[in-house]
């Protein structure tokens, strides 16, 4: 008897045991440990079920994430039913809803209070058709068919990476009203850029904005990171005038159609910088739009095409600004030396320096700078040069 109470009793002890170290196994495999087995990145976080209430709850105070998602119309997903229990048919009395202020809709103007590209039609690139320079792309690829052009420093660039690009960069102003009178300003980037890169090296968006005037900003894409001046299709008769218009049909698209006449003939201001200089004097000589420029703005671009500036200075005797600001003793500054002799023997009289009040009605301007040639657009002088050209322009 008493050998079978101690086996009795030793088993019992076995028992007790093995449920104290099942206990104690159970503790140490907390669940901070169970999720450190695998990346937190990788796993999905997981929400806790949360039973459908028998009654409807009355409305809790939104938190400022659920108060967006009602601000911006989206909605949580609806709570399913509990399995095995049937949705009531009639529906559970609901509490009265919160009267919520009506979301005003967005001026039509609101959405150029940023940037915004769009291909068109009679931009400067793609340059083909009839029309074309058949040697503009003066080597093709016997493998692949693709054109290349070679520019003036032997450089061989590619038809596709360079020259197929036809976008127009547009910015209008926050403070934009269509209904007041405005005035474009197109700019052409200087070589190796593009229209992006160009608005933020030189911040065109924001002289546009300090500037305080109601002007809209087209950038249109040249040779695309190039070391290239080619204007491309402003070289040929009317396509600048094609371009403008086709720009106001965009434009008009948003603003309204009433707006499609002041925008097909609001003044323009030229403005180039550097290589930009080529396709700003075809847009002159043969664009088609010249009874509408208003003004040039050279930002160290005075390179070539001395006659067809000089004759725009003179043809616009009675009214028109020309500035030209240029790093001095570069080639700019050379070049421009000999306009000031043009415009001595024509008897044109031109200031050195940013003038202190408005514009006349007739303003030429040739101004030396000290500042390094990539920046000028900003540095000037003035600083800004655009902003302070169309602060002093009378719109």
């Amino acid at each position: 008897m008493l050998r079978a109470h101690t086996t009795i009793c030793f088993d019992l002890l076995i028992i007790m045991g093995l449920f104290v170290a099942i206990g104690l196994c159970t503790n140490l495999a907390s669940p901070d440990q169970a999720q450190a087995e695998a990346p937190m990145e990788k796993q999905l976080p997981k929400r806790p079920p949360v039973a459908p209430p028998s009654k409807p709850e009355p409305p809790r105070k939104a938190s400022p994430r659920n108060k967006e998602k009602k601000a911006t119309g989206n909605q949580a997903p609806a709570q399913q039913s509990a399995p095995g229990k049937r949705q009531s048919a009639s529906k559970p009395k609901q509490q009265p809803p919160r009267k919520t202020e009506p979301i005003p809709k967005p001026h039509a103007t609101s959405k150029f209070q940023r940037a915004f590209v769009a291909s068109l039609t009679n931009a400067p690139f793609p340059y083909s058709g009839k029309d074309a320079d058949p040697h503009f792309f003066d080597f093709i690829d016997p493998k692949t068919g693709e054109r290349y052009r070679t520019t003036r420093t032997l450089e061989r660039l590619s038809e596709k990476d360079h020259y197929r690009d036809s976008s127009v960069l547009f910015y209008v102003p926050k403070r934009f009203n269509p209904n007041r009178p405005f005035v474009y300003v197109v700019f052409l980037h200087g070589n190796r850029s593009d229209v992006q890169q160009c608005l933020k090296d030189y911040r065109l968006d924001e002289q546009i904005e300090s500037s305080g005037k109601n002007a809209i900003l087209l950038l249109p894409q040249l040779a695309k990171n190039a070391s290239d001046s080619s204007p491309g299709k402003f070289s040929r008769k009317n396509v600048f005038r094609a371009f403008m218009q086709e720009a106001a049909l965009v434009l008009s698209q948003t603003l309204g159609k009433k707006f499609r006449r002041p925008l097909e003939q609001a003044p323009i201001i030229l403005a180039a910088f550097s290589g930009g200089y080529k396709p700003l004097a075809c847009s002159l000589d043969r664009g088609g739009a010249d009874s509408r420029i208003k003004a040039v703005l050279l930002l160290d671009a005075l390179y070539e095409d001395l006659y067809i500036f000089g004759k725009w200075v003179l043809s616009h005797a009675g009214g028109g600004v020309f500035v030209n600001i240029f790093t001095e003793g570069s080639a700019c500054e050379e070049r421009t030396g000999i306009l000031a002799q043009f415009l001595r023997e024509h008897r044109v009289p031109f200031k050195e320096e940013w003038p202190k009040g408005s514009f006349a009605k007739r303003q030429i301007c040739l101004i030396g700078s000290s500042s390094e040639h990539l920046q000028i657009p900003v540095e000037g002088p003035p600083r800004e040069p655009l902003a302070a050209l169309l602060q002093k322009l009378k719109i």
